[in-house]
């Protein structure tokens, strides 16, 4: 992706931030250390999440990076069903900006674009995964 960009003669600039909602509740995991996050609206912004990071990312490898510090901060448990069940829904959102200035009239333009990759948790069969407790509130039961 980054070379196929870097081709169009057009500066790139790529960032990511990953949010776990965890009953029902927002946090980021990126920064463990911001607590839970709120969701907002504005007319400049639309819908965003409040005091989410966001941190730029120059090659393939720091994206996969941020998909691995993610991954590594969400809420996990096991049951009888699944040895590593995800207790949270999470988003990763990439964010795509590329840059360009007109050789006409010297103005700098900019397109925004951005994918965000959903992961839902599932909501157990409670009898059969033998939750509890904790675990049992996590499927909104």
């Amino acid at each position: 992706m980054w070379e196929k960009m870097t081709m169009r003669g057009e500066q790139f600039f790529v960032k990511a931030s990953f949010l776990e909602i965890y009953n029902e509740q927002l946090r980021d995991l990126l920064n463990g250390a911001s607590g839970i996050l709120h969701a907002r609206w504005n007319a400049k912004n639309g819908f965003f999440v409040e005091d989410l990071m966001v941190v730029e990312c120059t090659s393939i490898q720091d994206l996969v990076a941020v998909l691995h510090e993610g991954i590594k901060n969400r809420h996990q448990g096991s049951h009888e069903l699944n040895k590593d069940s995800s207790r949270s829904h999470s988003i990763l959102t990439v964010y795509l900006i590329s840059q360009s200035e007109s050789k006409e009239d010297n103005h700098v333009y900019k397109k925004y674009g951005k994918i965000s990759f959903v992961d839902l948790a599932g909501s157990e069969r409670l009898k059969e995964s033998q939750s509890e407790g904790i675990m049992a509130k996590e499927t909104g039961q």
